[in-house]
């Protein structure tokens, strides 16, 4: 059996319980990772030690007072987090504390002594590349129906195979992940999001997926009756999933971009689609789902940009493209064009074309940047206290004024030059106050 490389940290864990006279093993997703040479920073062990006495034990170690209720107590070793967990089942035995864990492949435990101990073939399933619920009926799930989450989230970062027995448990008790709360759900939703092929993924088990994400539901199914689109607007939103950068950014924004659409549609004299302003209720109905969901202010914020400006179209001058920075930001701009371009390559192949438009687009936002070019207020060669040096003191006047001088740089009207701007921020002050 193959041999499982065991930190140093964790081993004088492990040594230091069996001197003192009580059982410690390594258990769970160390070895399963360990085991497909996938790096590990979390250690599980399982011990007959109680909460009390790894305290004990480990008086000199610094401990973190992880979950008193579930009989846990996480050290840190060398910057390296080990979690000690004393044995969840009745009886109080390794077996059966491995019994109660989701699934085979995470059933393993290791022994300085005795090596890989598999009590239910949880090696195989390795070898076989299969995802497993330990047991004979669904109890793992209804346990814990986050489970049923991290079943689909494992299968698409391991490319395990999910086997058909657990995957009707998965689809028939979908219902139990209302029960989950929102940040479980969203840590396994991410991990699955960020895998190779997400696509593959919530189109298998997407009713599943949309028990906390009912907003994808009408995507499924929806002819948007379009030249530019070959499919609908689900699979479109997939095929653009997949297209992105594996970036929760890219990913999150790929996945709800459209969303929109069943809201928008619309059908010409030619009887052709169209989804006029999509992108704004795409974007409210993802700010929804992802505040539900609890991701950052700061997700949520670059997300809904991406969202807003995902159909802004492009146009290859310097002057547009600094239209282009000055309302999007300069942060995620290459998220953007990203995104343009796994939605282009989500339509129809007669459209591609796009894409050197897009491309091009990205050497002029280069440009520009790399040149310092002037497309937001902290570019302009003045601010605000040379303004008030010029006796404008009105908070709104020189905002307008500021903003009318960047719109003039912009437009290429007038050159970002102190003397001239001052010059002209006169000239805009005087004719402000005239209107006044």
């Amino acid at each position: 059996m193959k041999e499982i490389n065991v930190p140093n940290q964790v081993v004088k864990v492990l040594n230091t319980l069996e001197n003192a006279g009580y059982e410690g093993y390594l258990v769970g997703g160390a070895i399963r990772d360990n085991y497909l040479n996938i790096k590990c920073d979390d250690y599980d062990i399982a011990s007959s030690a109680t909460v009390e006495e790894v305290y004990n034990l480990f008086a000199n170690y610094k401990i973190i007072k992880t979950s008193l209720k579930h009989e846990t107590v996480s050290l840190i070793l060398d910057n390296l987090k080990i979690e000690i967990t004393t044995y969840r089942d009745a009886e109080h035995t390794l077996m059966g504390d491995l019994f109660l864990r989701d699934f085979t492949i995470d059933s393993l435990a290791y022994s300085l002594k005795e090596g890989i101990i598999d009590y239910y073939n949880g090696v195989d399933d390795l070898n076989n590349k299969t995802i497993r619920i330990n047991g004979d009926n669904n109890s793992r799930f209804i346990e814990d129906p986050v489970r049923i989450l991290r079943a689909i989230r494992l299968s698409a970062t391991l490319d395990f195979d999910i086997e058909p027995r657990t995957k009707n448990y998965i689809l028939n008790d979908a219902n139990l992940l209302k029960n989950v709360s929102v940040e479980r759900i969203q840590y396994e939703f991410t991990k699955l999001l960020l895998s190779s092929n997400p696509s593959n993924y919530i189109r298998e088990y997407f009713s599943a997926l949309t028990v906390f994400m009912p907003e994808l539901e009408p995507l499924k199914g929806f002819d948007q009756n379009n030249p530019h689109h070959i499919y609908d607007c689900l699979e479109h939103t997939l095929k653009v999933l997949d297209n992105v950068d594996v970036n929760i950014i890219l990913r999150l924004s790929a996945l709800f971009h459209d969303t929109g659409k069943p809201y928008s549609y619309t059908i010409d004299k030619n009887n052709i689609g169209h989804f006029y302003g999509h992108y704004k209720i795409s974007a409210e109905i993802t700010l929804k789902i992802l505040r539900r969901l609890k991701y950052s202010n700061d997700i949520i914020d670059r997300v809904i940009n991406l969202i807003n400006f995902h159909d802004y179209p492009l146009s290859l001058t310097k002057k547009s493209v600094r239209k282009l920075l000055n309302r999007f930001g300069p942060k995620d701009i290459n998220n953007l064009l990203a995104l343009k371009k796994a939605d282009t390559l989500g339509q129809s192949p007669d459209y591609w074309g796009r894409l050197k438009e897009i491309e091009e687009v990205g050497k002029i936002i280069d440009e520009i940047i790399g040149e310092n070019d002037c497309f937001s207020l902290k570019d302009l060669k003045i601010n605000g206290n040379d303004l008030m040096l010029l006796g404008i003191t009105d908070g709104k006047t020189i905002g307008y004024i500021l903003n009318q001088l960047l719109d003039l740089v912009i437009e290429e009207k007038l050159e970002n030059n102190r003397e001239l701007l001052l010059k002209m921020a006169n000239t805009l002050n005087i004719k402000t106050k005239r209107k006044g």
